[in-house]
C-alpha cells in the first residue's frame, strides 16, 4: 500500500463528519479511516495509519488522538454535526477547495450527502450539513460570509 502524507481521521459512531469531510478527502486522495467518537483508537484503525505511515492527519468529529507517529494534527469538533460541517468547510476552502461550488444536504440522512460528496471533489467544491428544513446557525454563518464566492449552489435531497 502506498504511503500518505495525510489521513483523515473520523466518528465512525455517526456518519456525517466522515461524509462532511469526504470532497476535501477525495480531491486530495487522503484516506478516510473511522474512529469511535470517544475512546481509544481501534487496533484495526492504529494497524491501517502504520501501514499508510502519514505525516499529518485530520480529525474530525472525534475526540481520539491519532498516534503519536504522526506529527501534525488538526482537529475540527464542533458542538454538533452541524458546527462540525461547517468547521471542515472552512478548513477545505484554506486548504484549496473553494466555496464557488457548495452542496447543501441533509445532515440526518447520509445517502444525499454521500452522492454529492464525489461530485464537488471533482472541482474542490465544499459540503455543507443542514437539518431537512431549517438550516443551522453554523452552515447559516458559513453561507453569508462566503456569499460573494458562490457561483454553484447545489441543494441535494431537501424538501
Amino acid at each position: 500500500m502506498p504511503k500518505l502524507a495525510k489521513i483523515v481521521l473520523a466518528s465512525g459512531d455517526r456518519f456525517p463528519d466522515a461524509l462532511s469531510v469526504a470532497p476535501l478527502a477525495a480531491k486530495n486522495g487522503w484516506a478516510i479511516l473511522l474512529t469511535p467518537q470517544a475512546g481509544p483508537l481501534p487496533d484495526a484503525t492504529a494497524s491501517a495509519v502504520e501501514t499508510l505511515g502519514p505525516s499529518s492527519a485530520l480529525v474530525v468529529g472525534t475526540r481520539v488522538e491519532p498516534p503519536a507517529s504522526i506529527a501534525d494534527v488538526t482537529s475540527k469538533v464542533g458542538a454538533d454535526r452541524y458546527a462540525t460541517s461547517a468547521m471542515v468547510a472552512e478548513y477545505a476552502a484554506a486548504s484549496g477547495s473553494a466555496f464557488t461550488h457548495v452542496g447543501l444536504a441533509t445532515g440526518t440522512n447520509y445517502p444525499d450527502a454521500l452522492v454529492v460528496g464525489p461530485y464537488l471533489a471533482q472541482d474542490g467544491g465544499v459540503l455543507l450539513l443542514t437539518r431537512g428544513t431549517t438550516v443551522p446557525d453554523p452552515i447559516r454563518a458559513q453561507l453569508s460570509a462566503n456569499r460573494d464566492d458562490i457561483e454553484t449552489l447545489h441543494i441535494v435531497g431537501l424538501g
